[in-house]
């Protein structure tokens, strides 16, 4: 038996729609610019735990021995 198959819509006309705008009393053109976020900058003051994947043994090893002496900078302040 063959299945009855529906009829998919007409897209016709759908282009000569004009946008729907909103009215917003916002406007973000008039707020401060404000920096870009830099979570690496972020982190090098704060106690986080960081890990290095997919680098050789000797970069990790550096890694961990400067994340070591990092964490002991920030404990002493």
């Amino acid at each position: 038996m063959k299945e009855l198959e529906e009829p998919k819509p007409s897209l016709k006309g759908v282009d000569n729609v004009p946008p729907k705008t909103a009215e917003c009393e916002d406007d973000w053109d008039l707020e401060p610019d404000v920096g870009t976020y830099k979570p690496l900058h972020n982190c090098d003051d704060k106690l986080v735990v960081r890990s290095m994947k997919g680098q050789s043994r000797a970069v990790r090893q550096d890694f961990i021995y400067n994340e070591r002496c990092r964490f002991a900078e920030l404990k002493d302040k």
